[in-house]
């Protein structure tokens, strides 16, 4: 390779100030029309991709910086109970929920949950509640029509904890 070759292969890694070295892939070139054969390595800062351009497993982007920030990727940090795994979305940092369960970590309990004290189902559905006072037969009300169910009152999400036992 001559000088002019090395600095477009140089130039053509572009790992985004996250990794110091890079290969050249001939293939990737071909496949690339020949504008690209670089391949980063060992990507820093919680990165990876061919470009360390993506954050990796664990960890979504900041979209406040760039991603040529070195604290372009943030940890997912998914609550421990609430949360079915330690993934979350890579774009908006969302973990996946358990049933009931709500919030960017899943620490809360959605509204019409409240917490239980089980790790599996740390927030369960509030029963629907039917008060029998204000029934009568003489007006015609029914059950259905009479009643009010947690999901119609004001309702507050709280936080849970992430003591077994306590949530």
């Amino acid at each position: 390779m001559g000088k002019r070759s090395i600095s477009l292969f140089v130039s053509a890694c572009n790992c985004n100030n996250h990794a110091r070295k890079c290969r050249f892939n001939m293939e990737l070139y071909k496949l690339s029309g020949r504008s690209s054969g670089g391949v980063c390595l060992q990507c820093r800062h919680f990165t990876a991709g061919r470009h360390c351009h993506y954050c990796k497993e664990g960890y979504y982007r900041d979209p406040s910086r760039p991603i040529t920030h070195r604290k372009a990727c943030k940890t997912c940090d998914c609550h421990p109970i609430g949360a079915t795994g330690k993934t979350c979305n890579q774009t908006s940092g969302q973990c996946p929920c358990k049933d009931g369960v709500t919030g960017i970590t899943c620490n809360r309990c959605a509204k019409g949950y409240q917490q239980s004290r089980s790790a599996i189902a740390p927030c369960i559905k509030i029963p629907r509640v039917i008060n029998m006072n204000q029934m009568s037969a003489d007006d015609g009300g029914s059950a259905a029509s009479r009643h009010r169910s947690s999901d119609d009152e004001d309702y507050t999400e709280s936080k849970f904890s992430n003591r077994v036992g306590s949530i």
